[in-house]
């Protein structure tokens, strides 16, 4: 069963492997690994990640690994999160297979998360690693699990299984929080041998004090960051209802913007709300009490003592596995949300592989056979919406690609020896940026944007010409003429058209120069 998910998700993620670098994070992290950490490796250990409060010593480590190999080839670093994207899809499936010893609704779960498109931004980000991450989170904890109830090698899986946990704590430390899960299956009565227990608590110490210590060690400061970007008891709240709500729609926001032309979620505004209260209020109070009939009335028929004795064991099972997968759903956002007030579709990846699973193992375990194939129905038409959604955001992401390829070599030969900084800026005509992750950036956007701008595109251009020292300036939309109007001889101006045609003031035209060899 599990071939066949992998090559469905493998499918809607090909044509997105040979898109180019998009947005800030991708070009900043390869001038980090090109100019900080290359040359000196030993800052990786010492250095933050970004805000200086994450400490991620192996996200720039993979990513200097992966520099040294693949330079500026966007398709070697693309590859890279697609396939581990696909050893997650995996090791949902194993996770499913452990709750419910089945092979189908462990391979509806696998394939549900492989295609939901808010999976998508964290395979995207060609220079992100949460996939890497989760990686070794998931796969640490299917360890675990495994060597908590095996009967040989069991004491062999659990400390590989917390191995595995540190390694994703390096990467991207909210996966810390899954530690907690093999003791949520104990205290939900999962089996465990003699001896595994003490086995899992020293390893995990050990995993917690190893962590803890090289922090303390490599970057003792960021504490006081931490309790000062605390957000209130009421965004913190807001920020978790918001983000299952996300994780529970059916329909995909962006693939509603590029049907409809509803707005994105960052462009909504209290005038926007309240609109889609007034239209929306009848209807989706219906569809949320129907809904909340339909579980009411499954969770009835659960207790009901007419049902064999068989029927109410499996129910009783999933309601087990439906509270184990929640958990871990909760758990890695609870984590983040607590040192930051900023939502985002990248927190999401691992807790919608857990959503997907509670859904199904709830599903499968309480509905009779019958029922269930209503229940492969749904899945299906799920499944189709989230295929076409996720297609929409790779097309979305490629176009990024392409007009950020284009804009650096489109630049004219004089851009390689111009020492004041390069100003850019984005042509007021035509449509401009919507920021919301990665599918709203237009023009030198695509680059850099909002408080990172002029880092992302100085970036863009010490990788293209090979030199540390250039700069660049990022100023709001505007036209050529106002663009020019204070510009020196000594300076090059350009003005970026949304899909990343260049202009340039008059005393700065030259042909173009083909310094990097862009994807078609």
């Amino acid at each position: 069963m599990l071939l066949p998910v992998l090559a469905l998700v493998a499918a809607v993620y090909a044509p997105v492997s040979s898109a180019w670098f998009c947005g800030y994070d991708d070009f900043h992290e390869l001038a980090r690994a090109a100019y900080e950490f290359g040359p000196e490796p030993t800052r990786i250990l010492t250095r933050s990640n970004g805000d200086g409060l994450r400490y991620r010593p192996l996200h720039p480590a993979v990513t200097v690994a992966t520099w040294s190999v693949a330079g500026m080839s966007a398709r070697v670093y693309r590859t890279r999160n697609i396939a581990l994207h696909l050893l997650n899809v995996a090791l949902v499936y194993a996770l499913g297979l452990i709750l419910l010893g089945a092979p189908m609704p462990a391979a509806i779960a696998a394939g549900l998360f492989g295609i939901h498109p808010l999976a998508n931004q964290a395979v995207n980000g060609a220079l992100w690693t949460n996939t890497l991450a989760y990686a070794f989170a998931l796969g640490g904890t299917v360890l675990t699990l495994r060597g908590c109830s095996a009967q040989s090698h069991g004491r062999r899986r659990i400390l590989l299984g917390a191995t595995c946990a540190l390694l994703g704590v390096l990467v991207y430390e909210p996966t810390a929080a899954l530690l907690a899960l093999p003791w949520v299956a104990l205290l939900l009565g999962g089996p465990a041998r003699p001896g595994a227990v003490r086995w899992l608590a020293g390893a995990q110490l050990a995993v917690v004090a190893f962590a803890g210590a090289l922090r303390l060690v490599a970057l003792p400061q960021g504490y006081e960051t931490a309790i000062a970007s605390m957000p209130t008891m009421s965004v913190y709240l807001r920020n978790l209802v918001v983000s299952f709500g996300a994780m529970l729609l059916p329909l995909d926001a962006v693939l509603a913007a590029d049907v409809w032309g509803t707005p994105l979620p960052s462009e909504v505004d209290g005038a926007h709300l309240a609109a889609f209260l007034r239209a929306w209020a009848i209807p989706l109070s219906g569809a949320a009490t129907a809904m909340l009939a339909v579980a009411t009335l499954l969770l009835r028929r659960t207790h009901q003592r007419s049902r064999p004795a068989d029927e109410r064991a499996r129910a009783h099972d999933g309601t087990r596995g439906t509270l184990f997968a929640l958990t871990g759903a909760v758990l890695p956002l609870a984590v983040t949300f607590s040192a930051t007030d900023h939502p985002s579709e990248t927190y999401l990846y691992g807790p919608v592989a857990f959503v997907f699973l509670a859904l199904v193992v709830f599903a499968w375990s309480h509905l009779r056979s019958r029922q269930r194939t209503w229940g492969a129905v749904a899945a299906v038409v799920l499944a189709g919406s989230f295929i076409v959604a996720t297609s929409v955001r790779n097309q979305r992401v490629m176009a990024c690609g392409r007009t950020a390829a284009r804009i650096v070599a489109e630049l004219p030969e004089r851009a390689r020896t111009v020492t004041a900084p390069i100003v850019f800026a984005n042509s007021a005509r035509g449509p401009q940026t919507t920021r919301y992750g990665l599918y709203g950036y237009r023009g030198i956007h695509t680059i850099g944007h909002g408080d990172m701008a002029d880092r992302g595109v100085s970036a863009a251009l010490q990788l293209s010409y090979g030199d540390w020292r250039r700069k660049a300036e990022v100023r709001p939309a505007t036209t050529l003429a106002t663009l020019c109007a204070s510009a020196h001889s000594d300076e090059l101006r350009v003005l970026v058209a949304p899909e990343g045609g260049l202009e340039f003031c008059p005393h700065a035209r030259g042909d173009p120069a083909r310094h990097l060899d862009p994807p078609a």
